[in-house]
């Protein structure tokens, strides 16, 4: 089982794989403030979409 900053940096790789299709070289090259902030925008871009998608099925309802 991982802990802490070990699962952390596999998180990390995890993230960049599956988001940007990026190897462990490449996010190895990149600055973690770089990292950090992609992630943070990343978070808050899918809590406004789903926001939105909320927002939209209840207006849906409403006006049915």
């Amino acid at each position: 089982e991982f802990r802490g900053l070990e699962e952390a940096r596999y998180y990390i790789y995890y993230f960049c794989a599956k988001e940007f299709t990026w190897d462990k070289a490449t996010v190895d090259s990149q600055p973690l403030d770089y990292l950090q902030k992609l992630m943070y925008i990343h978070k808050k871009s899918m809590g406004d979409a789903k926001s939105q998608s909320l927002m939209d099925s209840r207006s849906f309802r409403k006006n049915f």
